[in-house]
């Protein structure tokens, strides 16, 4: 088992009585529903590192900095 570090969590009365009785119905203690509860949250939220290279490599030089105001409405930006 990995080490466990030690925190506190304020719940409000109806999560803990939830929490209270999911882990009784399944055998378990209160602490092992809100670790899994909390892994399962947390890799639904997981965030995608961006893959390099961003954009395909074409050759060609880029002007988007000087058309900033032209790439942005052609794009819908801030519609």
């Amino acid at each position: 088992m990995k080490r466990m570090r030690r925190t506190t969590v304020n719940l409000p009365a109806d999560l803990k009585l939830r929490l209270s009785q999911v882990a009784q119905a399944e055998g378990t203690t209160e602490a092992a529903v809100i670790r899994d509860a909390l892994a399962a949250a947390l890799d639904a939220r997981a965030l995608t590192k961006p893959r390099l290279p961003l954009f395909e490599p074409t050759g060609a030089t880029s002007d988007w900095a000087e058309r900033v105001d032209e790439v942005l409405t052609e794009t819908g930006f801030g519609r």
